[in-house]
């Protein structure tokens, strides 16, 4: 419903400033409808917003990837990040069922930040947290995970077949999973296809930034 709701706002909008005269009503839908169309892509394709670069076709793949692996664990949430060598970061390129806090708060992940996702990436290993409530790593970020609801999460590393670290692919969960909760099911088949699609995006671009002489640029824009 957000979204339908989103999208009407957006063409109303839109008339708007192509019928309306004057400049201070103009002014008024521009701003509405930059915030609606924000708002609908953190939504739906967060990347637009957070790493422009990735392109259509590589975030609507991935996107679909992401959803896949929530629905093979069960999970209520989910994100996926490519690691940009260049900047150290991890920059969030797919996202589903979030809300705009949580997502501009970890929209880029500085290397080192010490979050679950960033010891994924080092340990090249998949890390699942059974309870967040009782994990002191998340003691000063638990008003973002109380926010959405989240009480536990795994992080598994994508990685090329030359065995570098391009992504993250992350599930969350609205219960804690006790220690003798049932194993989580491999996602492994969904992770290396995202790490692919990755491996060729950073290809691409590090080739066409060789070409112009300049550095893939990112940004986020509030």
């Amino acid at each position: 419903m957000q979204r339908f709701i989103l999208r009407q706002n957006i063409l109303r909008f839109r008339r708007m400033l192509a019928e309306e005269d004057s400049p201070l009503l103009r002014e008024t839908a521009l701003r509405l409808l930059k915030e609606a169309e924000h708002e609908l892509a953190l939504i739906e394709w967060v990347w637009t917003w957070t790493y422009p670069d990735l392109g259509k076709e590589h975030g609507e793949a991935l996107d679909e990837l992401l959803g896949a692996a929530m629905t093979r664990h069960g999970a209520d949430f989910g994100t996926l990040q490519i690691w940009e060598e260049g900047t150290a970061m991890l920059h969030l390129i797919a996202q589903r069922s979030l809300h705009g806090s949580f997502i501009e708060r970890f929209a880029h992940v500085d290397s080192g930040s010490g979050t679950v996702c960033d010891h994924a990436l080092r340990k090249r290993e998949q890390i699942l947290v059974r309870d967040v409530e009782q994990d002191p790593a998340f003691a000063s970020i638990l008003e973002e995970t109380r926010s959405e609801g989240i009480r536990a999460l795994q992080s598994t590393p994508l990685i090329s077949l030359d065995g570098a670290p391009v992504g993250i692919l992350s599930t969350y969960f609205r219960m804690p999973r006790p220690s003798g909760a049932p194993e989580l099911p491999p996602i492994d088949d969904l992770a290396a296809r995202a790490a692919v699609i990755l491996t060729e995006h950073l290809t691409e671009a590090a080739a066409a930034g060789a070409e112009d002489g300049g550095a893939i640029h990112t940004e986020w824009s509030a």
